[in-house]
C-alpha cells in the first residue's frame, strides 16, 4: 500500500509494517551530506547547508523522525575515510541507525567497489539505504538503476580528472606555477601567477644558506633559528595572510626542523627559476604524490626576481654532497673534512681526532686503505695541522702571484684549458665554415640527383648509389659541425670559469687563515699523496683541486714537510 503525506505526496514504496516500525523505533535517521572543494566552486546548489535543507524536507515530508545530520565538507567522492562518514558508519554498526538519507548517490561516493561494500555494511546492519532525489530505496529491493548511477559517478570524476591534468600540464608548459610560492616568496597582489620577493621571510633564507656555507649542518641551522625565534614558514604565512589555518590546528613558532632545512637548501626555486612537473600522482584514486625524473621538469629560468646567486646554490649543494661533519667525543670537527681525497684511490680520507688525541695529533687517513674496499697500499698518513698549514700556502701563493702577475696567471689558466680543446682556434673555425658550406652543396646535389630520377634523366639504381654516397657524406659533416660547435660553447664556458675563479680569488688576498667559506668557494677537493719514504720524516706532495679551473701549476709548492 501507499501512504499519503500531510502535503498529499506519496511516501516512497515501503510496506505498512516498515513504516510502523520506523515510527515506534527511536534509532537514528542519518542524513549524510558531503561537498568537495571542486563543487563548492562550481556551484552553491549543492552546498552542505542546500543538501541539509533538501533531506530535512525530505523526512518532514515522509515521516522519517529522529534526524541527525553527518556532513563532510571540503571531502572528495573519490576517497572513503571522512570523519563524518566514519562517525556514521560507527553509529551503523553499533545498531543506532535504521536509516540513512542521501541527497543524490554522489553525495555518498564516487568509487563503484567502495560504495558496494557500504551498501553491504548497511544490509549486514539492516539499514535502509534512501536517496530524496534518485529514487533509490533498499526497501524496494534490487534497483538496477541505481548501479548504472554509480558507474556514471565515477567515470564523471575519472574524465573530469583527464581534463584536470591537460589544462594543468597546458599551464606547466607555458610557464604558469603549479604550486604555491616556496617559503621566501609570494604572490603578487595584481598577478597571483607570479611570485615576489617576501622581505622578512627572503633574509632567513639568506641566513640560511650564509651559514651553511660556512660549514654548519641542518641541525646546527635549525638550533640557530629556535635561538633567534625565527617563525617556522607555516606560521609565518598564517601570521601574514599567506595561508588561511581554517583548521585551528596550534603550532609551535620557532620549531624547526632539519627536513625544513634540507628543502629550502635544495630548493632550486631561490635562484630566480620556476620548475613544473617536480611530482605526480599516479591516478586520481591514489593521493600518493611521486617524485618526477628530472629529465622531465619544465623549467623556466628568470621567471623570478632571485634571493640566492646560481653559485651560491651550486655552492651550498657540492657542500652537502660532499658529506657530513660529524663531532666525535673530542668535540672538534676540521674546517676540511668532506674536501680530503687520497691522489691514488680517490676515496675520502677520514679524521681521526678521538678524545684520547691532542689537537695537533688529529690526522686524515685513506678510507680505502683502512676498510680495504679499494686496492690502496698506503694510508696517505697526515697530521691535519700540517694539511691545513700547506693548503693555506698554497692559497696565500694564488692570491700573491694574482696580485702580482695578474696578466700571466690569466694566460697560464687559459692555455691550461685550452689544452683540452683544438689547438688552433683560426684553424678550427675555417673547417667549420667550409663544412657547413659544403653541407649546402650536398642538399643541392640531392635534390638535382631526385629531379633528374623523376625526369628520367638517371636511373633508378644509379640514383640509390649517388645519393648514398652524398647523404653518408653530409651526416659525417653534420658530425664533425656538431663536434666543433661544441668545442667553441666549451671555450666560451672555459672563459667564463675563469674569470668567475678569478672573482672569488680577489675576495681573499692577505688571508691568515682558512675559513669555511673561503674553502668552499675555492676547492673542491684536496688529493693527498703518499709519503715519499715510510715511517720516516720527509716530504708529501699535496693537490689542490680549485672550483672551475681545476689544479694549477707551477705557482704553489708541490710537497709539504712531514714533522
Amino acid at each position: 500500500m501507499k501512504l499519503q503525506t500531510k502535503f498529499g505526496a506519496e511516501r516512497p514504496n515501503a510496506t505498512y509494517q516498515q513504516v510502523l516500525e520506523q515510527k515506534k523505533s527511536d534509532k537514528i535517521t542519518a542524513l549524510y551530506c558531503r561537498l568537495s572543494n571542486e563543487e563548492a566552486q562550481r556551484s552553491e546548489s549543492i552546498s552542505i547547508e542546500n543538501q541539509r535543507r533538501i533531506l530535512l524536507k525530505f523526512c518532514e515530508d515522509n515521516g522519517f523522525t529522529n534526524t541527525r545530520v553527518f556532513a563532510d565538507d571540503g571531502e572528495t567522492g573519490v576517497f572513503f575515510d571522512r570523519p563524518a562518514l566514519n562517525e556514521m558508519l560507527a553509529e551503523i554498526r553499533a545498531g543506532n541507525v535504521s536509516t540513512v538519507i542521501i541527497k543524490d548517490q554522489s553525495r555518498i561516493g564516487r568509487e563503484v567497489i567502495e560504495i558496494g561494500l557500504l551498501k553491504r555494511t548497511f544490509d549486514e546492519h539492516n539499514v535502509r539505504f534512501m536517496s530524496a532525489e534518485d529514487g533509490l530505496d533498499t526497501a524496494k529491493g534490487f534497483d538496477i538503476m541505481s548501479l548504472l548511477r554509480d558507474v556514471f559517478n565515477e567515470w564523471f570524476v575519472a574524465d573530469t580528472s583527464k581534463k584536470i591534468r591537460a589544462v594543468q600540464r597546458r599551464k606547466g608548459l607555458a610557464g604558469e606555477p603549479l604550486s604555491y610560492p616556496p617559503y621566501g616568496y609570494k604572490k603578487a597582489p595584481d598577478n597571483p601567477k607570479h611570485w615576489i620577493i617576501d622581505e622578512s621571510a627572503s633574509k632567513v633564507v639568506k641566513k640560511i644558506f650564509q651559514w651553511c656555507m660556512e660549514g654548519l649542518g641542518v641541525s646546527h641551522i635549525a638550533n640557530r633559528l629556535r635561538e633567534e625565534q625565527v617563525e617556522i614558514p607555516t606560521v609565518h604565512a598564517i601570521n601574514n595572510g599567506l595561508l588561511n589555518n581554517s583548521s585551528g590546528r596550534v603550532f609551535d613558532p620557532y620549531d624547526w626542523n632539519v627536513n625544513s632545512i634540507a628543502k629550502i637548501l635544495g630548493r632550486r626555486e631561490y635562484t630566480g627559476c620556476l620548475i613544473n612537473f617536480k611530482t605526480f600522482t599516479k591516478s586520481y584514486k591514489n593521493r600518493k604524490k611521486m617524485q618526477s625524473d628530472p629529465a622531465d621538469y619544465a623549467v623556466f629560468e628568470n621567471a623570478h626576481e632571485a634571493i640566492i646567486t646560481v653559485e651560491v646554490f651550486d655552492q651550498v649543494q657540492q657542500i652537502r654532497n660532499s658529506g657530513k661533519r660529524r663531532r666525535n667525543s673530542s668535540g672538534r670537527v676540521s674546517i676540511l673534512s668532506g674536501l680530503v681525497h687520497c691522489a691514488d684511490c680517490k676515496s675520502k680520507m677520514y679524521l681521526s681526532n678521538g678524545a684520547c688525541l691532542k689537537s695537533e695529533q688529529d690526522n686524515y687517513t685513506c678510507s680505502g686503505f683502512r676498510t680495504k674496499k679499494k686496492c690502496c697500499d698506503s694510508a696517505h698518513f697526515i697530521r691535519r695541522v700540517v694539511l691545513e698549514k700547506a693548503v693555506l700556502l698554497r692559497i696565500q701563493q694564488l692570491t700573491a702571484f694574482l696580485s702580482e702577475h695578474e696578466e700571466c696567471l690569466v694566460e697560464k689558466l687559459e692555455l691550461q684549458d685550452n689544452d683540452k680543446f683544438a689547438r688552433n682556434l683560426a684553424d678550427d673555425k675555417k673547417t667549420l665554415a667550409k663544412a657547413e658550406k659544403r653541407i649546402k652543396e650536398l642538399d643541392s646535389i640531392i635534390q638535382q640527383l631526385y629531379e633528374d630520377k623523376v625526369s628520367g634523366t638517371l636511373n633508378a639504381e644509379r640514383f640509390v648509389k649517388l645519393s648514398e654516397g652524398y647523404e653518408q657524406e653530409q651526416n659525417d659533416l653534420q658530425a664533425k659541425v656538431k663536434s666543433l660547435q661544441k668545442k667553441f660553447t666549451e671555450q666560451v664556458q672555459s672563459r667564463m670559469n675563469v674569470d668567475m675563479f678569478l672573482n672569488r680569488v680577489r675576495k681573499y688576498t692577505n688571508i691568515t687563515e682558512l675559513s669555511t667559506v673561503m674553502l668552499n668557494e675555492l676547492v673542491e677537493r684536496v688529493e693527498v699523496h703518499a709519503r715519499t719514504e715510510r715511517y720516516t720524516k720527509g716530504t708529501q706532495q699535496i693537490d689542490i683541486v680549485f672550483n672551475y679551473v681545476g689544479n694549477i701549476d707551477g705557482i704553489q709548492a708541490k710537497s709539504a714537510e712531514i714533522g
